[in-house]
């Protein structure tokens, strides 16, 4: 049952008859299996594109250079991507544990992409003085995206950030809600929800002072109508403009030009034969 807390926010108390059996949470062996050998497989290629950008750069190639320097710029997008996420793979795990939650998780929660760095922590539940949950909203109605956070807010006063959800992902590599309420529930404490926070990605991106705005339902709900609609728009042009390119190719086609071909191959062969 719900509490009312503090205005703006909403405290659920949880059930102790509902506490949950000890609980591991690690990415599955597909999953690690599939990130390791993409990386093995595509790293051969990739230690050889300074190479072959060496040899052209010192030959004075620099026409035929800038394509090849921009496939490597996103070769290494692509590469970087995939070894967060294989260390994400191979290193994260959440372990509800009868008297204390321990993890080694990205720092500071790793945001939509994880990062290098890890931290490793146990909490004793008695150590515990509340979670903390908040939707956190990026972008804008071009491409918003809303990631769930989950805190760990001890006696102390420290808080450490478990991680976010996507809240479009139906079926997460670690279910962070899920986990806040087992952890919520063999701790005896409240879950805080803070509700919507708009968020400002690119000051989280380069590390700068955070200015978050609360947002409200029917806000959100806006901002999802403006994105259906814009995403509405761009694919009506992409198809027009698909339509127009088959258009401009049927009207573009001389009808004449296939009997032409045929008759000049005839009289080439005729001239050659002679």
């Amino acid at each position: 049952m719900a509490e009312t807390g503090v205005a703006g926010e909403e405290t659920i108390a949880p059930v102790a008859s509902d506490l949950p059996e000890q609980t591991y949470y690690e990415c599955g062996a597909g999953r690690k299996t599939f990130f390791s050998f993409a990386f093995v497989l595509l790293l051969p290629f990739y230690v050889s594109l300074p190479i072959m950008l060496f040899q052209r750069l010192s030959n004075q190639l620099w026409l035929d250079t800038w394509q090849l320097m921009i496939l490597a710029f996103l070769f290494t997008i692509v590469m970087v991507l995939i070894l967060f996420e294989l260390i994400f793979s191979l290193r994260s795990e959440v372990e509800i544990g009868e008297k204390a939650v321990s993890f080694t998780l990205p720092s500071g929660g790793g945001g939509a992409v994880p990062w290098l760095a890890y931290d490793s922590r146990r909490i004793p539940y008695d150590e515990i003085e509340a979670i903390e949950t908040r939707c956190e909203i990026y972008g804008g109605s071009m491409a918003p995206m809303m990631m769930q956070t989950v805190r760990i807010i001890t006696k102390s006063g420290e808080r450490i950030q478990l991680g976010r959800t996507n809240e479009k992902d139906d079926d997460p590599k670690f279910p962070f809600p899920v986990i806040a309420r087992q952890v919520a529930t063999r701790a005896g404490v409240d879950i805080i929800d803070r509700g919507n926070i708009m968020q400002e990605f690119h000051r989280r991106m380069f590390g700068l002072a955070n200015r978050a705005e609360a947002g409200d339902t029917p806000e959100i709900d806006k901002l999802n109508k403006q994105h259906n609609k814009f995403l509405t728009i761009l694919i009506t042009v992409l198809v027009a403009l698909l339509a127009l390119g088959i258009l401009n190719d049927i009207v573009g086609i001389d009808p004449d030009s296939g009997e032409r071909g045929r008759n000049g191959f005839v009289q080439g062969k005729t001239t050659g034969g002679q």
